[in-house]
């Protein structure tokens, strides 16, 4: 019985990651058809509308974003607005331990990795 609870919890482990992944990418892509399709037939006809331009939507919207970024009159307003989230107690750690986690999934601060800490 412990090798079938064994081999059980090994598929399960198997299995979870991908199947989570999968229904955040649904959850995300549907959210966004869904929020972002919505303003966009309000200012598109319906029959010129369909499925998936809020989606694409999304995703050009995300590009804009980046492309705002490079500007430095933005770069300081997102500092202004980081700083403004840093002093709200609740906000602040929730905010730091996403910041943190995205930079260190888009590793574009190598430096920080390569330091030897002791634990």
């Amino acid at each position: 019985m412990k090798r079938v609870s064994r081999i059980f919890l090994q598929g399960l482990l198997a299995l979870l990651p991908i199947a989570l992944t999968l229904y955040i990418v649904y959850w995300l892509g549907s959210s966004a058809e869904a929020l972002l399709g919505r303003g966009i037939r309000l200012i598109v006809p319906d029959r010129w509308y369909w499925p998936g331009m809020g989606l694409i939507a999304g995703f050009a919207a995300v590009f804009a974003v980046g492309v705002l970024t490079q500007a430095w009159i933005v770069r300081r307003l997102i500092q202004w607005g980081e700083a403004l989230l840093n002093r709200i107690p609740l906000v602040k750690s929730l905010y730091s331990s996403v910041s943190d986690l995205m930079s260190f999934f888009s590793g574009s601060d190598k430096q920080g990795l390569s330091q030897v800490v002791l634990v």
